[in-house]
């Protein structure tokens, strides 16, 4: 069958319409669209956004009426940033409203990509949850939530003994400006008891997170269980930027790792990442143990070809996606790896991996590419 489109346009569509075509018959929301578009059998489905939307939600958004069954029949939720639509550049954001809600939540579905969405939290950005195999994240700006308890910028997690295939892709997304309670934790991407998982050239700054001893926060979680193989997590993690990890009364991790009952299943592969402490966190952690420094956790046999140094953003902290691009002067630049299928950087590039050579920046910017106008 032939692919599908749909639109949505929260300023000027209806969720009563259609959602065939981009003007006078679009959708109105994001929840209207996940509930609505069903690929049946090997129909791709894509469901436009148009920019400048500002869609909120006093409650979680759910993708978990209508899924894909392979690569024929994969739904894309993406977000026009570019103008290729409606002509209009800009961004399609997603705000909760809720302190208790996730922001965005997919569960026990399958062949799901979620691409280009600003999107604002009050508990966590994206959350990739249950029997859910094959999602990819990518190219989304997650930042300066607004809640007062734990928060991640996107967690996928599972915490019953699925067979799990998995394979989720989570890449060039930047994920900035988080804070956690003072009570509680949070971080930027966590993987929690899932299978093939591949975290590639995302940008993740300023994690700050509250005083819980035990749980401290991170760039990046990994937490395994060796219980069961349904449990253990398999994990690569490449030409991410993490920078600045730090708690109220702990320290906090650039990387975290937990592994619970055993190692039995568990693998991390990283390498080609720039880590950067800014403060009293450390480089990494694996249970009790902590590494402060990069040479102290290349000991552990990952992260060989990686760097420890400033990766020179242009204006780190900022509330605009490109204000997490790279300076000339960075050291990231041509200082990755090329990875399979990224194509797409976080800020809009044309080129935005180069593909069959050695060049390839780390962070969720390429510099010097064209920006897709």
């Amino acid at each position: 069958m032939a692919a599908q489109t749909f639109y949505v346009d929260f300023d000027n569509g209806n969720d009563g319409n259609g959602g065939t075509t981009p003007v006078g018959d679009a959708w109105k929301t994001f929840q209207h669209a996940a509930d609505t578009a069903d690929p049946g059998s090997g129909t791709p489905i894509t469901v436009w956004f148009r920019p400048g939307m500002t869609d909120h939600y006093t409650a979680r958004l759910y993708i978990d009426t209508h899924a894909g069954t392979g690569q024929s029949d994969r739904i894309t939720f993406v977000a026009d940033r570019f103008g290729q639509i409606w002509g209009d550049a800009g961004e399609a954001k997603i705000t909760s409203t809720d302190a208790v809600y996730v922001t965005l939540h997919i569960v026990n579905k399958n062949y799901i990509t979620i691409r280009g969405f600003e999107i604002i939290p009050s508990v966590h950005g994206i959350n990739v949850g249950g029997n859910t195999d094959y999602v990819i994240i990518e190219e989304n700006f997650v930042h300066d939530d607004i809640g007062t308890g734990r928060v991640w910028g996107i967690i996928d997690s599972n915490s019953s003994p699925y067979i799990q295939e998995n394979e989720h892709i989570i890449r060039n997304n930047i994920i900035a400006n988080l804070t956690a309670s003072a009570t509680d934790y949070g971080g930027g991407v966590q993987l929690y008891y899932r299978k093939n998982c591949y975290v590639y050239n995302n940008t993740v700054y300023d994690i700050s997170t509250g005083n819980d001893a035990v749980q401290q926060g991170s760039c990046i979680d990994v937490v395994s269980n060796g219980a069961s193989l349904n449990y253990a997590t398999t994990a690569t993690v490449k030409n991410n930027i993490f920078q600045k990890a730090l708690g109220t009364n702990t320290n906090g991790n650039l990387i975290r790792v937990v592994i619970y009952n055993g190692t039995t299943g568990f693998s991390l592969t990283s390498d080609y990442n720039q880590f950067h402490r800014d403060g009293a966190d450390y480089t990494a952690s694996i249970d009790a143990a902590t590494y402060v420094s990069l040479a102290n956790w290349q000991g552990t046999g990952r992260d060989a070809n990686s760097q420890e140094g400033d990766p020179q953003l242009v204006n780190p902290g900022g509330t605009n996606r490109e204000d997490y691009q790279l300076k000339g002067t960075s050291p990231c630049r041509d200082a990755g790896v090329v990875t399979a299928g990224v194509v797409v950087d976080g800020v809009g590039t044309k080129s935005r991996r180069p593909r069959n050579n050695a060049t390839n920046d780390i962070g969720a910017h390429q510099y010097g590419v064209p920006k897709i106008l």
